[in-house]
């Protein structure tokens, strides 16, 4: 999660959170993923936007899109919020 923080690096953890096991992270960790997601969609600043630091945009969607699946599978909690988030992605 402290990677997350750099936004230049967020297609990088997502990659690496392919291996991911949702299912045993705590709530406030899946959390705090999707709220970095969530900046993806409603960023104020465009020059602060993940997406334009990202070096290949499309994949970082698809990733995005691909753990939030993953995501409302393990917990269903969080399969509305996921559904939704990909939708807006």
């Amino acid at each position: 999660m402290k990677m997350l923080e750099n936004k230049s690096k967020t297609e990088f953890v997502l990659n690496v959170l392919i291996y991911a096991d949702f299912s045993r992270w705590p709530q406030s960790t899946i959390k705090d993923l999707i709220e970095k997601i969530n900046e993806i969609t409603n960023e104020t600043v465009v020059e602060q936007n993940r997406i334009l630091l990202s070096y290949n945009p499309i994949q970082t969607i698809c990733l995005a899109c691909c753990h939030l699946s993953a995501i409302g599978k393990a917990i269903s909690l969080f399969q509305h919020e996921g559904e939704n988030l990909s939708n807006d992605l």
